[in-house]
């Protein structure tokens, strides 16, 4: 069973801040998942049966097979060409509405990724240093680890990867920003050190 949702999308931060309705239709997969796509495309993408495909790093994604050969929704809806990327802009495989995913490089990608759950922090490019007993920030690179520095405040280290992420990757940077405001409103204080 399909249905049709009006949902409110507000668009990143790069373009205007405006809110517009958009219809949304489900397309059921495998495992009882659903995906989300735009009922423009609703018609076009239901005439394949699609499937739900798990990765062992948790994410989702609607695929079908031809063959012996697997066709993800998201880079066949943008018909990404070999090489490029397709970005998640909410890290939702299963979110496959034309605003939500976007052509990008590897780095772009990665730039948008959500932080790792095995660090010491909720932060993305934060960790704890158990020898110096400091936070410190880092941003990987193109492969390649850059050090941000060490901080005695969690919350000063996620502001310095912030920074960094805004210069590096743009409009592609998963930021810190909302996790720090929550922390401030439920009065969560992140961790000192006691220098």
């Amino acid at each position: 069973m399909t249905t049709t949702t009006r949902i409110q999308q507000t668009r990143p931060k790069t373009q205007p801040a405006d809110r517009e309705l958009i219809s949304v239709r489900e397309i059921p997969l495998t495992q009882g998942k659903v995906t989300l796509v735009d009922e423009s495309d609703y018609e076009w993408l239901r005439q394949w049966k699609w499937g739900l495909l798990s990765q062992p790093s948790g994410h989702c994604y609607a695929r079908r097979l031809e063959g012996r050969k697997c066709i993800l929704m998201h880079r066949f809806i943008l018909s990404a060409p070999k090489g490029i990327q397709v970005d998640h802009r909410d890290n939702d495989g299963l979110h496959n509405t034309r605003g939500n995913i976007r052509l990008c490089t590897c780095q772009q990608n990665q730039g948008n990724s959500r932080p790792t759950t095995c660090h010491t922090s909720i932060f993305k490019g934060v960790h704890w240093d158990k020898r110096d007993r400091i936070w410190q920030a880092k941003i990987h690179i193109n492969r390649r680890s850059i050090y941000l520095g060490n901080f005695i405040k969690e919350i000063d280290a996620a502001l310095a990867y912030d920074d960094a992420a805004r210069e590096y990757f743009g409009e592609f940077a998963r930021l810190n920003e909302h996790l720090i405001e929550e922390v401030k409103r439920n009065g969560n204080n992140p961790i000192e050190t006691n220098s």
